[in-house]
């Protein structure tokens, strides 16, 4: 049985009138002239949305999340109200605590999400209550879903946090909507760009984030009808595989990309400095932790691999996105890339050695070494906090291995007729809500016809 892994995170908010800062390599880089006020003290939930789900073998019927300040002021407390009755909530308790989140699923429809909305609430830091939402989704399915193989061109993929959906992109200009445990479509988006790239989902599930990198800019649609809220234009040219992250400092959702401003999704405005390490970065890769106080950049393809940190910090319209440190690791030919749950480590896939080498966030030394076969090529956490881990396996028993974050290994995958023959793609692995199922897509490289899988991970 795999435990749900309460999603620690610590933010550290400042403001810096400009001045510059000394980088692991002794390289200065310049900060913001701009000095601003410090930052509305908000509630702030770093997993605020939930799935869960009930089979006839088995369930996930409770999740665990921080209940967190955008600030260090001390503790306060907070109270929880659930607008469904099949859903409880811890009724109430103090900033740096859990609130649990339990479903009753009772006679509720099989076959079909039913959702809830959580409001945390405070009146600790004046005399207006501040708020906060967890959203929450509870699938209840009639039997156990199966392994389940497509035939899908797949150039992105992208697992919506709370609905039980990942979104499809073969590069074209539509986007198709399939059901985690069965694999049947539920929508598509049609023309959204020219050519679409990465695709990241809001963690409450409301936001598609698409790359349309014939136009250079970043599409933000409703991640239920596909319909466009806003765009944001990116400095260009970018590259195919050109890769952003999604955060919220200070509770505002921020986007960030290497070589790029930081843009506030609310205002589409530019919040910082370019992302840059003095030099252009070779085919980045990059990845933050959900306060936005962490990013992580590694850099594709190179033999040895390369691995950057930089903190955020500053209130949501002045930040300051600082180097920290710049490593050679022992990976080669790095894939993807993955941050533990709680911000401290990192979890570069490379091909070789056949690994995952873990390196602490801080120092970026090497603190754990995970077994694999070849080729790592896919990192990320699913929302029990355990690490999942993808090999281009071809001819490999098992191509998917969940270790938990002591290094324990929880369970192994086995390939499918296709991803044993024909590997499985880089940075094309991603995980349900409720991490229960594992989509992932063969290597394009070995044929053309991809295939689109969708496996169980280990209960």
């Amino acid at each position: 049985m795999r435990f749900n892994y309460p999603l620690l995170f610590s933010l550290t908010v400042a403001f810096m009138i400009g001045s510059s800062y000394v980088s692991a390599d002794n390289r200065s880089i310049q900060t913001s002239a701009v000095q601003a006020s410090p930052p509305v003290e908000k509630l702030f939930i770093p997993t605020d949305g939930v799935a869960l789900s009930q089979f006839p073998s088995y369930n996930r019927l409770s999740q665990s999340v921080l209940i967190e300040l955008t600030s260090d002021h001390e503790p306060i407390n907070w109270t929880s109200t659930s607008n469904q009755t099949w859903l409880t909530a811890t009724p109430s308790g103090m900033t740096g605590q859990l609130i649990t989140l339990t479903a009753t699923p009772g006679h509720l429809k099989q076959n079909t999400a039913h959702f809830a909305i959580v409001t945390v609430s405070s009146s600790d830091l004046g005399p207006t209550p501040v708020t906060a939402t967890i959203r929450v989704s509870l699938w209840v399915g009639s039997t156990d879903p199966q392994t389940v193989t497509i035939s899908q061109q797949t150039v992105s993929l992208a697992a919506n946090p709370v609905e039980p959906w990942v979104y499809v992109s073969s590069g074209t200009p539509s986007i198709e909507v399939l059901n985690v445990y069965t694999g049947t479509a539920i929508a598509i988006f049609s023309e959204v760009a020219p050519t679409i790239g990465q695709m990241i989902v809001s963690p409450n599930g409301y936001i598609l984030f698409v790359v349309d990198t014939t136009n250079y800019k970043i599409i933000e649609l409703n991640a239920s009808t596909g319909a466009e809220i806003a765009s944001f234009a990116l400095d260009g040219p970018i590259a195919s595989d050109f890769s952003f992250a999604y955060a919220r400092p200070n509770a505002v959702g921020t986007l960030f990309a290497p070589g790029q401003s930081a843009i506030n999704v609310a205002t589409g405005n530019t919040v910082s400095e370019p992302i840059s390490i003095g030099i252009p970065f070779y085919d980045p890769l990059i990845r933050a932790t959900p306060d936005g106080t962490r990013l992580a950049i590694v850099e594709r393809g190179l033999s040895p691999g390369s691995l950057y940190t930089f903190s955020v910090t500053g209130p949501a319209g002045v930040l300051t996105i600082t180097e920290q440190q710049n490593a050679t690791i022992t990976g080669e030919n790095c894939a993807a890339l993955a941050f533990s749950s709680d911000g401290s480590r990192l979890y570069p896939a490379c091909g070789y050695p056949y690994e995952f080498d873990v390196y602490d966030w801080s120092t970026l030394k090497q603190v754990q070494t995970l077994p694999a076969v070849p080729y790592p090529n896919n990192a990320t956490f699913d929302s029990l906090g355990d690490f999942v881990g993808g090999v281009n396996g071809i001819y490999q028993t098992d191509d998917v291995f969940v270790f938990n974050t002591a290094g324990f290994l929880l369970g192994a995958i086995p390939t499918t007729s296709y991803s044993s023959s024909e590997g499985q793609g880089s940075d094309l692995l991603v995980t349900s809500g409720d991490s229960t199922r594992v989509i992932s897509a063969t290597d394009a490289v070995y044929n053309s016809n991809q295939t689109l899988m969708f496996r169980n991970l280990p209960p």
